[in-house]
């Protein structure tokens, strides 16, 4: 195994949200796959590994991302192989000032609906781990950036963690949150998240006119989705709110059925993968 960007991850691996049935660790580089390692229950331990990766950093390279796949991708096979290209691609691009990562990953019931309350249930439960997370890290870095890569039902997740962070820290300070094939409604920032532009310096929402798995979720929740028409009313939004449309860009889309869905461009494309490092650094 290869040593990499220190990378861990919590896993929400119960069926109902209220279980909190978590398993920590880390990841590691194994050929060409992104493979779990230091797996264990608790999570006292799980909070001293952190505080020790956070002791670590390099001052010019403090900031945290945190990562949150969609829809049943906590699939072994697809987090092996995304998790290498996410992590060989972006988080260890020297460009940047990030210095760790957190993936999010949770387990999700077959059933849509049930899925999407789940999502957002086990998000305000994550919220609590990341206050914590966050404490430590800036009280050794106050200035270190915070940001957040959301796939998907992943969005839905981010929600709920957005929502339940507010409460516990009215003054949250964010980076850059960067919204992917979001599974949520275009309305969003004038519901659910209309603050969440105060909180950050910047929100990017991608969004692709021909995504087929956001057109086959529309079959079973009749709404417009975020990531198919981007937000709704985008000219009267905050300003730091910024809608990506990339239809049309994903012929070189390397993610495995990815010409086909096209909906995981996030990682799949080496162009938007760019991008994303491109607003990490700034």
């Amino acid at each position: 195994m290869i040593p990499v960007f220190p990378h861990l991850y919590v896993y929400d691996k119960g069926n109902k949200a209220e279980e909190r049935n978590y398993e920590f660790g880390k990841m590691a580089v194994e050929g060409k796959k992104l493979i779990k390692t230091n797996k264990e229950t608790d999570s006292a331990q799980w909070s001293k590994t952190i505080e020790a990766t956070i002791h670590q950093l390099k001052p010019e390279k403090n900031g945290l991302v945190i990562y949150i796949h969609g829809f049943q991708a906590d699939n072994t096979y697809f987090m092996q192989q995304s998790g290498f290209v996410i992590q060989r691609h972006i988080l260890d691009h020297p460009s940047h000032p990030y210095g760790m990562a957190i993936s999010l990953q949770w387990k999700s019931v077959l059933m849509y609906e049930s899925a999407v309350t789940q999502a957002l249930k086990k998000g305000r439960n994550f919220a609590i781990l990341l206050e914590a997370v966050y404490e430590i890290l800036k009280a050794k870095y106050p200035e270190a950036p915070v940001s957040f890569i959301c796939h998907s039902m992943g969005n839905r997740v981010f929600q709920g963690i957005f929502e339940q962070w507010i409460t516990m820290r009215p003054g949250l300070a964010l980076h850059h949150v960067m919204m992917f094939a979001a599974d949520l409604e275009s309305n969003i920032f004038n519901t659910y998240l209309k603050n969440l532009a105060a909180h950050c310096q910047t929100v990017y929402v991608y969004y692709h006119g021909s995504d087929k798995t956001l057109l086959l979720a529309r079959a079973f929740k009749p709404h417009s989705r975020l990531g198919i028409s981007g937000p709704e009313q985008a000219p009267l939004l905050p300003p730091n709110v910024i809608g990506r449309d990339v239809t049309g860009m994903m012929k070189e889309n390397e993610a495995f059925a990815g010409k086909l869905t096209l909906h995981r461009y996030y990682y799949g494309s080496p162009g938007i993968r760019n991008e994303i490092v491109s607003i990490l650094a700034h």
